[in-house]
Parts: C-alpha cells; sequence; structure tokens
C-alpha cells in the first residue's frame, strides 16, 4: 500500500513522431505543447486547492519541457535521470526509418526480459531501476502528494506496482500523450 498520500502521474506531450523514444533527447512537437497547455488550463479541476504538491519529471526533453509548461517558475520541479524511459542504447535518435534498416523488429515488447538494447538497459533493468526508485519516492515522501511528469514505460511499471501485478515487458498499459493518472488516499 502506498505511503504518499497522492501521486499523478502525467506522460509528457507529443513528441517527434518520427523518432524512435527512450533515451533520446525527442523535443514536444507543436501538437505536444497544445496537448500540455489543455492539460495546464485543467489541471485546477484535477488538484485539490488545499493541497502541496512535490513536483518531480524525468530529465529528457520531451518530459521537461511538458513538466515546464505545466508548472511555473513558482513550483520547484525536482529532475531525476531514474524516472527516464528504457535506455535504449544504441537506438536513441534514430529515425525511425534508421530504425527500420539498422534494427527492425527489435521493440521494448520483443526483447527477452534480460536481453539489452546494444549498449543499452534491458527490460529488467529498466523496471528494477523505476520500482527501486518509486518504492524510494514512497518512503521519502510520506503522507506527501507528488505530481511525476514521466513516460509511458514508467508508467507500465508504476500500475504493475500498484495494482500487485508481476510486471512484463509485454504488458501494454496505455496512457495517451499529456494524459494523467491519479493515485491517491482520500483527499480532504
Amino acid at each position: 500500500m502506498p505511503a504518499i498520500k497522492s501521486l499523478i502521474l502525467i506522460r509528457h506531450g507529443e513528441d517527434e513522431i518520427n523518432k524512435i523514444g527512450g533515451w533520446s533527447d525527442n523535443k514536444l512537437t507543436s501538437k505536444g505543447i497544445e496537448q500540455v497547455k489543455e492539460l495546464r488550463r485543467n489541471l485546477g479541476e484535477i488538484l485539490p486547492k488545499s493541497e502541496n504538491f512535490i513536483i518531480l519529471s524525468s530529465d529528457l526533453t520531451r518530459a521537461k519541457e511538458s513538466a515546464m509548461i505545466l508548472f511555473d517558475e513558482s513550483y520547484n520541479i525536482i529532475y531525476d535521470e531514474r524516472l527516464r524511459e528504457c535506455n535504449n542504447g544504441d537506438l536513441a535518435n534514430l529515425t525511425k526509418e534508421e530504425f527500420n534498416i539498422k534494427y527492425p523488429g527489435l521493440y521494448f515488447a520483443s526483447l527477452d526480459l534480460y536481453e539489452h538494447y546494444p549498449n543499452g538497459e534491458s527490460p529488467q533493468d529498466f523496471y528494477n531501476r523505476v520500482s527501486n526508485h518509486f518504492i524510494e519516492l514512497n518512503n521519502k515522501y510520506m503522507n506527501q502528494n507528488l505530481i511525476v511528469t514521466a513516460h509511458g514505460g514508467v508508467y507500465g511499471v508504476l500500475k504493475s506496482m500498484i495494482n500487485g501485478v508481476i510486471w512484463s515487458s509485454k504488458q501494454k498499459y496505455l496512457l495517451g500523450f499529456a494524459k494523467y493518472y491519479i493515485h491517491h488516499k482520500n483527499w480532504k
């Protein structure tokens, strides 16, 4: 049972659609910026006004840009590399065309649990990094409210942990661009 009071996990807005994700340094597209701005306009309905929040974000560009749009300079955003998507090693920053030529079919879901991306993480390494970090956050921020801006894969690990389900790289927990997931004890 999470010890934190609440967690809102936000996926970054749409990023460069012609590039591979993972540890790529993709920026938000103009559509992605608009998606995040729309979410910002709706945050008042999502967040209880009487609560204080600790804000964390992946340090990858697309998540960082999203966090900066969502929260102005009056908020302290803590950027953390442990909230990154899976390290896809040599695949980072490839266009989809380059990927299809150099690494056809080498998708996250196609990797065995302990199979590494070339010079990157295995699904098990990714799970261990993210789950251990969320356990640490849960202990560090007991009875506090967290907002985390991150990635779809991070959401999958978190969702498995909260649901008590054994995680697999084959699972498909989907969270759209600039969408959020809320887990909370009863807000007062």
